[in-house]
């Protein structure tokens, strides 16, 4: 017969609750146990949080093309990288001189991820040539602008 000394029989038990340790922590590390740890302590770099605002087809409004007599509306976006779901306060208004014409505003429903068109109908000939239409989210601080020719 072999005769097995208890100081084996602990090595092997060890070994084995070795081995089942480990292979747990390698499962709960695959799905994510110990994400917000590592995220806290700068092993998982957080993804940045932000808003952008953007013109649509900026190309149309730029300086050098805009004609106000073929433009009738413009279009702006919002992509939403915050993380959630989000409702975008916006304002578009438009400054001439020292004076400032609110137009339309309202809010925005935008998923977490997507981004979400806005079309605004706009008379481009009721305002003077060299003002400046701005698009505003107020409580994101963002803002775009283009001048009317």
């Amino acid at each position: 017969m072999i005769k097995v000394s208890k100081r084996h029989i602990v090595k092997a038990i060890s070994a084995s609750l070795l081995v089942i340790v480990t292979i747990y922590g390698l499962i709960m590390l695959e799905r994510g146990y110990f994400n917000d740890f590592f995220k806290k302590i700068g092993v998982y770099p957080e993804q940045e949080k932000f808003t952008a605002l953007f013109f649509k087809d900026s190309e149309s409004l730029a300086k050098d093309v805009f004609s106000s007599s073929t433009q009738k509306s413009f279009t702006f976006g919002i992509y939403n990288n915050e993380g959630r779901d989000e409702n975008f306060n916006f304002s578009v208004d438009v400054y001439s001189k020292e004076k400032m014409i609110p137009v339309i505003n309202g809010a925005i429903y935008v998923n977490s991820g997507e981004t979400v068109l806005k079309e605004v109908n706009f008379d481009f000939d009721k305002y003077p040539s060299g003002s400046l239409v701005y698009v505003t989210l107020p409580l994101n601080n963002k803002s775009i602008d283009f001048e009317i020719n």
